[in-house]
């Protein structure tokens, strides 16, 4: 197996990447989230495709089916999370067809799910207001910081 379809923000080391390892795609996917390497951000978005016959089997499907690997969409699935153990609690069989009211109730969240998008930036901090508006004191401040080594030297007693 080789690495390839290398892609980078910066564009002095994409013309450095060989043109068969470079990507052709603009806006690749990492760990299955796309990232747009122009603006440095991932892109969220909630999917979730309309169905008819709306039962505990399809509305668990549609739930399984958001990948979400670092969480972000948590809150916004919360209340498809919330709606699914209702089910649970009403005893609904897997293959029921749920009541017209609770169809409803489940397009309604499923649309409010599918029309999220956001655009996450890598940066918590724009580089040129983060120089204008620090000093050096507090530039060191935000680097990382070693973990004392006395707290590693004490180990609680059962």
């Amino acid at each position: 197996m080789n690495l390839r379809e290398f892609l980078s923000n910066d564009e002095e080391f994409n013309s450095t990447i060989s043109q068969e390892d470079h990507t052709k795609n603009s806006c690749p996917e990492v760990l299955g989230i796309p990232w747009n390497s122009k603006s440095v951000t991932i892109i969220l978005s909630g999917k979730m495709a309309p169905n008819h016959g709306i039962t505990k089997r399809t509305v668990s499907q549609q739930l399984a089916s958001a990948y979400d690997p670092l969480g972000f969409l948590v809150p916004v699935l919360l209340p498809a999370k919330v709606f699914l153990q209702s089910l649970w609690k009403d005893e609904y069989g897997w293959d029921t067809e749920l009541p017209p009211n609770l169809q409803e109730q489940w397009r309604i969240i499923s649309s409010e799910i599918s029309t999220f998008y956001s655009e996450i930036k890598r940066q918590a901090f724009e580089r040129e207001t983060l120089a204008q508006s620090t000093s050096s004191q507090t530039l060191a401040n935000l680097q990382w910081q070693p973990v004392s080594t006395s707290a590693a030297r004490t180990r609680p007693t059962l």
